[in-house]
């Protein structure tokens, strides 16, 4: 059992990383998923069926070298264990909830693990080392700054705490700001600059954590994701035709982390890319074209058979994966309504399109959780709707009246609620406006903050019911299930085109 009289062995978290220096794996592996305060976490050891062991918490890493051999804790006076015993698979597993308790930041654990195994030279196998880094629920606003022929000024970012409700750290970048992601695994705010570099900036500090130029000439880089944690994916919008010229396809690439390496660099033979989703066999990708879906194989970078939809239904403009399929909006056009088609995602599959019984433009998707189960929200600016249909079917639900302003529709982090948000001009002034999930009823509009941007996003978690809507020079802070305005958040700049990533 866990001694948890010590206040500190609450703290079970995300390791920075898997040391391998001083205490290499001899025969037992340990990892380690969570960290947020507020979210879950889990501990997984794996070795030799069976044998029983001792995972072993400390606040000072060590190495300290004993009889059987070197380990990486202080063995101090803090040091509290568990027993555990592995399975027929040679596993075992601790989970548990990280406390949101903002001072439990201050606690860095350090943990390993040993076991009885006659495998091993000296009877006892030895893992690797993890450091434990608990931390705050946060978001990160970015002022871009800006790069032109006439001159530059580089971009500056600053971490605001969801629980402490307060700037964090603000911090300036090398240039300007072209795209930003965040490496959940390895606590970094990802940036891509203008001076096409690379540059990560540690979450909890602010301080540079990697740089690394891009070895690609300047591309029109449109979005930056970072499946996995370890590699990038930076989606090359390519140049529209115009009168002007005749533009330049897209494409993609892939950059290995932390190493910095061009793994895939994909070039289309026509069309400009919106958006790219990665696909959860870790192989494939997909890119979205003004008139097609096209996957990609990124370890051999090869483009698939794409996957074109109906022209008279307009652009594609959003889409969603849920439930194992993907969802596709096209927007319409004068003469013909807006489409939705459903896809298996890999390999590539149409499986049907469906003209909407609505007027033109249709512009947001969402998935999620609707008043009768699973769920998609499409929202058509003329009639002031959002339409809910049935994911799977595609069965239309109910209809539901919004008004035409609508900027953002994101579900709650606790997944209760659906926040609608009406910046526009035509809004009457800044609101928010909640549907309860099984409801079609929205509630009554909560006025916002004057000057509030249509940049509403929701904390990366699963237990703690925050978000952030951005203003000029300041960041609201929100409870959500039910909504709450909490603090504003002082920035130290004010750019309407401020850029907003969770952690």
């Amino acid at each position: 059992m866990l001694d948890l009289t010590r206040p500190w062995l609450l703290v079970l978290g995300l390791p920075a990383a898997l040391a391998q220096g001083p205490c290499p794996t001899l025969g037992l592996t340990l990892q380690a998923t969570g960290g947020r305060l507020g979210d879950p976490w889990s501990i997984t050891v794996a070795g030799t069926a069976t044998r029983p062991g001792v995972l072993g918490f400390d606040l000072t890493p060590g190495p300290t070298n004993t009889p059987f051999g070197t380990i990486c804790l202080g063995l101090t006076p803090d040091l509290a264990t568990t027993s555990f015993v592995l399975d027929t698979q040679g596993r075992a597993a601790l989970t548990g909830l990280m406390p949101p308790n903002p001072a439990l930041e201050s606690l860095p654990i350090h943990l390993a693990a040993i076991a009885l195994d006659a495998g091993q030279p000296s009877g006892i196998a030895l893992s690797n080392a993890a450091s434990i880094a608990p931390r705050q629920p946060r978001q990160f606003y970015v002022d871009p700054g800006f790069a032109s022929p006439f001159g530059t000024r580089p971009g500056l970012a600053t971490a605001v705490d969801l629980l402490a409700e307060a700037a964090r750290w603000t911090t300036p970048l090398p240039s300007s700001l072209r795209v930003a992601t965040f490496v959940r695994e390895r606590n970094w705010l990802m940036t891509l600059l203008g001076n096409n570099a690379l540059h990560a900036v540690d979450g909890s500090t602010g301080a540079t954590a990697w740089s690394t130029p891009l070895t690609t000439p300047f591309l029109p880089i449109v979005e930056m994701l970072a499946p996995g944690g370890d590699r990038l994916l930076l989606l090359d919008g390519g140049v529209a035709p115009s009168p002007f010229g005749g533009g330049t396809p897209g494409g993609l690439l892939a950059v290995t982390l932390p190493s910095g390496a061009l793994t895939t660099n994909v070039r289309l033979t026509s069309g400009q890319p919106r958006a790219v989703l990665a696909l959860a066999n870790g192989t494939n990708a997909l890119l979205r074209l003004p008139d097609r879906i096209v996957p990609i194989d990124l370890p051999t970078s090869a483009v698939l058979p794409a996957v074109i939809l109906p022209a008279a239904n307009g652009e594609l403009v959003d889409w969603q994966l849920a439930g194992g399929l993907l969802y596709v909006l096209q927007a319409g056009t004068a003469t013909q309504p807006p489409a939705l088609t459903m896809m298996v995602p890999d390999p590539l599959t149409l499986l049907v399109t469906q003209p909407l019984a609505m007027a033109a433009p249709a512009s947001m998707l969402r998935a999620g959780p609707g008043s009768a189960g699973a769920a998609l929200f499409v929202f058509a600016a003329t009639a002031g709707q959002v339409h809910e249909f049935a994911q799977g079917s595609l069965a239309t639900v109910a209809t539901i009246a919004t008004g035409a302003g609508l900027t953002a529709m994101e579900l709650s982090s606790l997944g209760n609620e659906w926040l609608l948000a009406c910046t526009a001009a035509v809004c009457g002034g800044p609101t928010l406006r909640t549907l309860p999930v099984g409801s079609t009823t929205l509630s009554p509009p909560i006025a916002l903050p004057a000057g509030s941007l249509p940049r509403l996003l929701v904390a990366a978690s699963t237990t703690l019911g925050r978000a952030t809507i951005a203003l000029p020079g300041q960041a609201q802070v929100l409870l959500t299930d039910p909504v709450v305005l909490a603090r504003t958040v002082g920035l130290t700049f004010a750019a309407n085109n401020v850029v907003v990533v969770a952690d």
